[in-house]
């Protein structure tokens, strides 16, 4: 069943990309499955979606790269999926960071050291300019490919499972 169509939220700051399919005649039935258990499934479901959208996406800079995640207020580790051209754009600004340190301010360097400071040396329109342009990229391969129109299929099913929980 082909995608009608998509929007973007967030998660731990970060954009991540949710499909919305049209509704299915048959919803499996979850009901059985503890909170935590359909946590974990969910994330290896996003896991799955994520592998196939990659081995069929062309474009390297929209690969989709999940990484673990520790704050420095933090211990607790965070799994964080966001798009190679994100990855880039937080390790240029880390870059351009530590290289400007010197000629920045007090204030500056107080912030930055307090994690408040965090520049991204995309613009905010080009951003959203690259979500909406992976956005397409999924939609397109997910209605060429049917194991990555499943896969996604079956993490929207998930996510409106645990909706209906809360």
């Amino acid at each position: 069943m082909p995608f009608h169509s998509n929007t973007l939220t967030r998660m731990t700051g970060l954009a991540m990309l949710v499909l919305i399919l049209p509704a299915q005649a048959a919803q499996p039935d979850y009901s059985g499955m503890s909170d935590s258990k359909l946590r974990r499934e969910i994330d290896r479901s996003r896991e799955q979606v994520y592998e196939l959208y990659n081995a069929l996406n062309t474009e390297d800079e929209y690969d989709i790269v999940c990484r673990e995640f520790r704050s420095a207020s933090s211990l607790i580790r965070e799994r964080v999926c966001q798009p190679n051209f994100m990855t880039q754009a937080y390790s240029e600004s880390a870059s351009n960071m530590m290289t400007n340190r010197g000629a920045q301010t007090g204030a500056a360097l107080q912030g930055s050291a307090n994690n408040q400071m965090v520049v991204v040396p995309l613009s905010q329109a080009e951003i959203t300019r690259k979500n909406q342009l992976l956005a397409e990229k999924m939609v397109q391969l997910a209605n060429e490919n049917a194991p990555l129109n499943e896969a996604v299929q079956k993490l929207n099913q998930l996510n409106a499972a645990l909706r209906e929980r809360e």
